[in-house]
C-alpha cells in the first residue's frame, strides 16, 4: 500500500469530527476538480487547524495563500509536498494561518454571519419596496 499502511487510517462515519480536526496538525484538501467551498476546510479553520488546499473554485475564498493557509495547483504533487513540508517545518506559519483562518470563518462563514447577511438583505429589499 505504498508504504502508508501504518500512517493512514480510514475512520468511517464519525460524530466527533471537530475534535479530530482540532487534534490534527493540518487538514489537507487535495481535490483536483472544483467542488465549491468544502465543509472540511471550513470546519478545520473553525477549530483553528492549519489547512492546505488545491487552488480550485471555492477554496481561495477560505484559504488565502500564506494568510489563512496554503494553496497549491491541482494535481501538482511536488507543490503539495512542498506545502506540507512548509507547514510541518514552520510551526509559527501554521499557527498564524490557523488563527487567521478561524477569524475569517467567524466573520464570513459562521451561522451568525450568515444570519446577519440574510437580515441585511431582507432589510434592503424592504427598504427598496417602500420607496
Amino acid at each position: 500500500m505504498r508504504g502508508v499502511r501504518n500512517r493512514v487510517h480510514v475512520l468511517g462515519y464519525r460524530e466527533d469530527v471537530p475534535e479530530i480536526l482540532a487534534g490534527s496538525d493540518c487538514c489537507v484538501d487535495a481535490s483536483y476538480a472544483g467542488l465549491g467551498i468544502t465543509g472540511a476546510l471550513r470546519e478545520a479553520l473553525a477549530v483553528e487547524t492549519a489547512v492546505i488546499a488545491s487552488d480550485l473554485a471555492g477554496n481561495p475564498e477560505l484559504v488565502i495563500d500564506g494568510q489563512t493557509g496554503l494553496l497549491f495547483p491541482p494535481r501538482d504533487v511536488m507543490a503539495l509536498t512542498a506545502a506540507m513540508l512548509r507547514m510541518i517545518d514552520d510551526r509559527p506559519l501554521a499557527e498564524a494561518t490557523a488563527r487567521a483562518g478561524r477569524k475569517l470563518v467567524e466573520a464570513q462563514f459562521s451561522m451568525r454571519a450568515k444570519l446577519e447577511a440574510t437580515e441585511a438583505l431582507y432589510r434592503s429589499l424592504l427598504a427598496d419596496s417602500s420607496t
